[in-house]
């Protein structure tokens, strides 16, 4: 790569592990504050992180229509501004800050993804769009290691005061990357976009509920401490560093294969998870279940790149982050009734049985993608 892009490249890697690191705290962290400092229900915290999720698909909508470089430096300023205020919520004040994190967040993050996809070369532009995807890791593992340390001094509270700084460090980074509003009119119809999106799904049914649910169903199953809690989310997400790195350096060419491993690899976490009956168990299916997380990301986002037209990918991208959102916030509302009701396994064990749907329909249509690629490299 020449120097412009390997300045684009440590741009991307730097701002997507900030920004990364503080989103995770609010998925994983929130709902542990909801659930023992503001006293919060199952049914209630899924509905607060619901609220994230549906309020990231606003964010990701706006950004559609109006992404430049303006918003999203003032989306950085508001989304660190929420960050603080989440140390000092209460049980009333948390469902609006909860709202504005997660609109200006979902303002920030398909920015990201326009700008790791803009080379030209598809083999360049695709290893840009997996540093992406392992610069997101390497923030998640981050995330709950600092959290681990700072939480015995700051407490649940404190270490969300403490993670506002990062979006206030990515705006320099950020403020002269090129950022433009799409054009073009992209539908859900689209089969890339179509096969994007069944990808993302047929793991993110998984990811929602653990990031929602899993720091709870640690403590009350195995009686887990929060920093216990935190060293589970590492190994997870350590596992997906790792997968990430590999497609880092060797980016896939078929990417029905890698699909076809994420499917594998996801019914077997999700088997051994419900199965489990200790704690050990517990983090082997969570370190299962980081290399599919590692793969589906950058999977989904080759295949906009592959099969869309540039001037339509801010669009598409939108529609993707949009698409991943809703069915985060769907699935935390429902897994919130559903343990309500029947209990973490049964909820568990019915996400696996939609996960195995949707790969059904997922490998039916994925070859489209890799068909399009071999024609135009026999161009």
């Amino acid at each position: 790569m020449d120097r412009k892009l390997v300045l684009l490249a440590l741009t991307l890697v730097l701002s997507t592990m900030l920004i990364r690191a503080s989103s995770n705290v609010i998925s994983t962290t929130l709902p542990i504050l909801a659930k023992y400092s503001l006293g919060f229900s199952n049914l209630l915290v899924g509905v607060l992180s619901a609220i994230f999720t549906v309020a990231t698909f606003v964010g990701s909508a706006f950004l559609v229509r109006y992404s430049s470089r303006v918003v999203l430096v003032t989306t950085l300023l508001v989304y660190s501004l929420s960050l603080a205020l989440l140390s000092v919520v209460s049980s009333l004040s948390v469902w609006a800050v909860t709202g504005i994190s997660g609109v200006t967040l979902g303002v920030i993050m398909p920015n990201l993804i326009t700008i790791s996809g803009k080379a030209e070369d598809r083999r360049t532009r695709e290893r840009l769009l997996n540093i992406y995807a392992l610069s997101l890791s390497i923030g998640l593992v981050m995330g709950p290691l600092i959290e681990a340390r700072l939480i015995p001094f700051l407490g649940v509270r404190g270490v969300f005061l403490a993670f506002a700084l990062a979006p206030l460090v990515a705006i320099p980074l950020l403020h002269g990357a090129s950022v433009s509003s799409g054009s073009g009119r992209t539908t859900v119809r689209n089969p890339a976009l179509t096969v994007a999106i069944l990808n993302i799904a047929s793991y993110e049914l998984v990811f929602s509920f653990l990031l929602t649910f899993g720091g709870i169903f640690m403590r009350e199953s195995f009686g887990s401490s929060p920093a216990e809690i935190e060293i589970g989310f590492s190994l997870f997400f350590l596992a997906s560093l790792l997968t990430r790195l590999i497609l880092s350096i060797s980016p896939v060419e078929r990417v029905k294969r890698g699909v076809l491993l994420s499917l594998l690899l996801t019914v077997t976490g999700v088997v051994v998870m419900i199965v489990s009956r200790s704690l050990v168990d517990f983090m082997i299916s969570l370190t299962i279940l980081g290399i599919p997380h590692g793969i589906t990301m950058p999977m989904s986002t080759v295949m906009i790149t592959r099969g869309i037209p540039p001037e339509m990918r801010n669009v598409a991208n939108g529609l993707f982050f949009a698409s991943l959102t809703m069915i985060g916030s769907t699935t935390a509302f429902l897994s919130g009734i559903g343990i309500t009701l029947l209990g973490f396994r049964d909820v568990l064990l019915t996400i696996l049985g939609l996960v195995l749907l949707i790969g059904v329909v997922l490998m039916s249509r994925v070859r489209i993608v890799d068909t399009w690629t071999s024609r135009k490299m026999n161009k």
